[in-house]
């Protein structure tokens, strides 16, 4: 949830929030939403934390092929049932 996310946002990166308070300290609270490093923090904050952290299911509509140069090529053959785990996904350095 938003409430769990911004928690965990101002407990860990006292210094992201304190950016956008300054950001927002000089526009009425109407506006506050409009500050992008709100953004910037929800964002981060979702990809930390995703809604669906175990992931996505979906059957593919085509042939994907994933060539990695160093291996041999992986193929996902059309109508494959895949799971996309989003949690590994959005940890993954590359």
């Amino acid at each position: 949830s938003i409430a769990f996310t911004l928690l965990e946002i101002a407990r860990n990166n006292p210094l992201e929030v304190e950016t956008y308070r300054q950001a927002a300290s000089s526009l009425p609270r109407d506006e506050w939403r409009k500050v992008d490093e709100l953004q910037y923090i929800i964002r981060e904050g979702m990809r930390l934390h995703p809604v669906a952290a175990m992931g996505s299911a979906r059957t593919i509509g085509k042939e994907f092929v994933f060539e990695d140069g160093d291996s041999p090529d992986i193929v996902l053959p059309k109508d494959a049932f895949v799971w996309v785990n989003l949690f590994s996904l959005f940890r993954n350095p590359k």
